[in-house]
């Protein structure tokens, strides 16, 4: 018995990193609850590959790599709800731009 003629394989492979460093200031607006905002500058890097063998009869093989660099810039805006001087619970927006 021969293998079947009628599959694709695909094999792919990612690898990544993002750094963030940036500055948030926070400002009480009432008791145990404080406004925090800020903005960072980010870089993101990503690294792909991706092969395709086409085992049917339209036997379309494929290779595909892809390098993304993206640098950005991020606000934060948040509330922050104070329990002790070395916890609290917020919620934060973070609006970015990257290119």
């Amino acid at each position: 018995m021969s293998e079947p003629t009628d599959s694709v394989i695909y094999k792919g492979s990612t690898i990544g990193f993002g750094l963030k460093l940036g500055k948030e200031y926070r400002k009480p607006i009432a008791y145990k609850l404080e406004l925090s905002y800020g903005m960072d500058v980010s870089f993101r890097y990503s690294w792909s590959k991706g092969e395709r063998d086409d085992k049917t009869i339209s036997d379309r093989d494929g290779l595909s790599k892809t390098i993304v660099y993206e640098p950005g810039i991020n606000l934060v805006f948040g509330l922050n709800y104070v329990i002790n001087d070395s916890f609290s619970l917020g919620e934060e927006l973070l609006p970015h731009l990257t290119y």
